[in-house]
Formats: C-alpha cells, sequence, structure tokens
C-alpha cells in the first residue's frame, strides 16, 4: 500500500509552467490537486521524472500569486480512468509561499460553496 506524505486537496486552477533548463514559453494547464508537498498538472504530454519547473500559480484576476520551483517525480499517462500528467514536489516552500497556497485553497473552497 502507497501512502502519501502530505494531504492532497482537489484544486482545478490554471497553472502556467516551463521546464527550468530550456528557454521556453510558459505553458497553461489545470492543476488537479495541491499539497504542501506538491501539484499535479493535468498535461497530455508529460516530462520525464527530474524535470525541474518553474510554476505560476493564478486566481480568478489572472494576477501571479506564487511562483515556485518543482521536480517532477511522478508522470503519468492517461490510463484507467486516470489523466494524463506529472506529479510534482515543490523543491522549497518558505512560510510565505505555504500562507499563499492555504489563501490559494481557501479561495477555490469559498468560490465552490459559492456556486453549490
Amino acid at each position: 500500500m502507497r501512502t502519501r506524505q502530505h494531504l492532497r486537496v482537489p484544486l482545478p486552477v490554471p497553472v502556467k509552467f516551463r521546464v527550468a533548463e530550456i528557454d521556453m514559453d510558459y505553458e497553461v494547464a489545470e492543476l488537479e490537486d495541491i499539497s504542501w508537498g506538491g501539484v499535479f498538472i493535468r498535461w497530455p504530454k508529460p516530462f520525464a521524472k527530474s524535470t525541474r519547473l518553474i510554476m505560476q500559480f493564478f486566481l480568478a484576476e489572472d494576477s501571479v500569486v506564487l511562483e515556485v520551483w518543482g521536480t517532477v517525480v511522478r508522470p503519468q499517462d492517461a490510463e484507467q480512468g486516470k489523466p494524463a500528467g506529472m506529479g510534482v514536489q515543490f523543491d522549497e516552500l518558505d512560510d510565505a509561499a505555504r500562507s499563499t497556497i492555504q489563501k490559494m485553497v481557501e479561495a477555490y473552497l469559498k468560490a465552490y460553496l459559492k456556486k453549490s
């Protein structure tokens, strides 16, 4: 049985990312979920394990609220109802970044509950 180090919370919000070592434009994708340890990014062609990414997280007003570095730890092809994408572990999160993640989750939950 596999256990996760951190609880994951669904958070379907936009994320921009790019490979850190390559001069490329940011790609836009959607998060599947988030935890203190990382995120799962829905992406049709996941990058290989150990690929370093720079990620920018957004809220509804399209302003960057957080930029962090992470490393792909679990590429996943679409299979058996699971989306294609990649599990990305945050390289480091300081207290300010953790606080911002908490605010993102709370803002999403407020909007979700308002729709219900």
